[in-house]
């Protein structure tokens, strides 16, 4: 099997060889999950160690091949062992402290104290050392002062400053280690390693977070491209969202609070790249992710000529998920400015909508009687392809139309600005959250969005809620389905629906744990004998004309045939 890899293929499951041993798992599993030679996984193992002892790294620095790029060269993840004496732990914390921005009004003070506080440290304390009583939280310090720093003054000036530390650093890391839910890396799942996606989420834990007690779930294979989430209205969809984006992002966007209850506890672990990233919520060593976008379920509203101020403002990574207002950023501003540098990006764009938009037949960017640029959208009509609209400008295409170009307007800015080294528009990687994915779309639209994202951005994982089953009927596959649920005893509850839809029907999917539907069956039927049970609304059509014929032929026997009369 190796031999019929591609050099691509090839280095991914040598890539994957790399994640799996480091988190420990055994070689012989190793080329059992990759479908490689156990000789070729050896050899891999043996280049691993070797690249390992020749990066010649000082002692106390632990080395670890993190992935391999296109040109063979191994990347590394370097991380440092330090055991502190109590006094240095001190001085270490108070310079984090101090260099935190002196400009930010909230933090500028904290920041000039620990300054002070260094330069006592280094004059005055000869050693110290605290304990915190686990019962109640209390902290004793205990220090002694050099020599000639035993006056009134200077024990005072000690006291404030193990106050400080406490309430500015103390306090915060022991708040920090209660609010670890997930303490280490998890082994990867997969259905297919070789669609293994660059960023996906792998496991999540929710504690006390706007209505959510408690939620779990884990072993997320990191080949899923969706996860679709359902559930009743009111039970807690959006939230989980929310959930998630603070997992991936953290409590602040720019100057935006998104969290600021420090009882709500949220734990994520992603992969990126070729590591694993956790994250908890309030806890020290937190790394957001950088390719991340967040949709909430109005996604109509454009940016226009407002101030940039509030554009700025309403048009951060989260701010639509958590706010009605929120503004997708324009891309007809990009297309114009590529359309007059004569930028490739211009006919990669065109040509990515028109793959996601059947019945858009092209975009045209050219100048108005004002002389202004702008940009105006051709539609083929849907029964005959070969004939299209007149030109339109935006406002005036259909919402569905409006919120598709929305929504992947905004996505392709946010990712070619994180992303500028991306030569193909496929090659953007990240992770996208949309809530309410079926707004404003037709059920054709529905059913066929899911697929046609993956297909143009096929390094994206994309986590969506929905109340419509059409989404679903798309699901790529590999998908991964979640079911919110809402109990007065439990609160909100997520639960994770092992269902293969591949061979299901709405029927099937409807009255499935997915949506729990108890019957599909109309309220104005009054007869379940008379329920039609065909697959398709064209075979109704040819059925009730059968049935017409016989009824003509019953009341007319002469119609029927000779032979049959006889």
């Amino acid at each position: 099997m190796n031999e019929a890899m591609t050099p691509e293929e090839l280095l991914k499951a040598e890539n994957a060889f790399i994640r799996l041993h480091n988190q420990g798992v055994i070689l012989k599993e190793i080329a059992e999950q990759l479908g490689v030679e156990i000789g070729v996984i050896k050899k891999w193992k043996e280049n691993l160690e070797v690249a390992i002892q020749q990066s010649n790294n000082p002692e106390g620095i632990n080395v670890t091949v993190q992935n391999k790029d296109a040109s063979g060269a191994y990347l590394y993840k370097h991380s440092l062992n330090l055991t502190f004496s109590g006094i240095e732990k001190l001085k270490f914390d108070l310079v984090r402290l101090a260099i935190r921005d002196t400009n930010d009004d909230k933090f500028g003070h904290i920041s000039r104290k620990a300054g002070e506080y260094i330069d006592f440290v280094e004059n005055h304390l000869k050693s110290f050392h605290y304990k915190i009583d686990d019962n109640n939280g209390e902290a004793t310090f205990e220090y002694h002062l050099i020599e000639d720093s035993n006056d009134s003054e200077t024990i005072q000036k000690a006291q404030d400053l193990f106050s400080f530390y406490y309430e500015h650093s103390v306090r915060f890391e022991k708040l920090a280690e209660k609010s670890i839910l997930i303490d280490r890396e998890t082994k990867d799942v997969f259905l297919n390693y070789q669609n293994a996606l660059p960023y996906s989420l792998k496991s999540l834990i929710i504690r006390d977070f706007e209505g959510i007690s408690s939620c779990q779930i884990q072993n997320i294979p990191i080949d899923t491209p969706w996860l679709f989430i359902s559930g009743n209205n009111g039970y807690g969809k959006t939230t989980f969202l929310r959930a998630v984006s603070i997992g991936l992002l953290g409590s602040k966007e720019d100057d935006q609070i998104i969290a600021n209850d420090i009882e709500s506890k949220i734990a994520v672990e992603y992969k990126s790249i070729g590591q694993n990233i956790i994250n908890n919520l309030w806890a020290l060593g937190f790394q957001p992710l950088e390719y991340l976008a967040c949709y909430g379920p109005s996604r109509l509203q454009i940016q226009s000529k407002m101030s940039q101020n509030e554009v700025a403002e309403k048009s951060t990574t989260t701010y639509g998920l958590f706010n009605p207002d929120g503004i997708l950023l324009n891309i007809e501003s990009k297309l114009i400015e590529w359309h007059l540098e004569k930028n490739e990006r211009l006919e990669q764009v065109k040509g990515l909508f028109k793959e996601v938009i059947p019945h858009l037949a092209d975009i045209i960017v050219q100048k108005n009687k004002q002389d202004d640029y702008e940009v105006l959208y051709v539609e083929r009509a849907e029964q005959d392809e070969t004939t299209t609209f007149d030109p339109v400008p935006f406002n005036q295409l259909a919402a569905g139309f409006r919120s598709i170009i929305g929504l992947i307007g905004d996505l392709l800015i946010r990712f070619i600005r994180k992303q500028p080294h991306v030569k193909q528009l496929g090659d953007l990687a990240g992770i996208v959250l949309i809530d309410e994915l079926e707004n404003h779309l037709h059920p054709k639209w529905q059913y066929q969005l899911p697929t046609l994202l993956s297909k143009v951005f096929p390094n994206i994982q994309f986590i969506a809620a929905t109340h419509s089953v059409i989404p679903i009927l798309g699901a790529p596959k590999n998908s991964v389905f979640l079911k919110l649920d809402r109990s007065k005893a439990k609160g909100i509850t997520v639960e994770r629906i092992d269902i293969d839809i591949a061979n299901l029907l709405p029927n099937s999917i409807l009255t499935s744990p997915i949506f729990d539907m108890d019957t599909i069956r109309p309220i104005t039927n009054e007869d379940v004998g008379k329920l039609r049970t065909e697959d398709t609304y064209d075979e109704v059509v040819a059925n009730d004309a059968i049935d017409k014929q016989l009824r003509e032929l019953d009341n007319d026997p002469s119609q029927y045939p000779a032979l049959l009369q006889e």
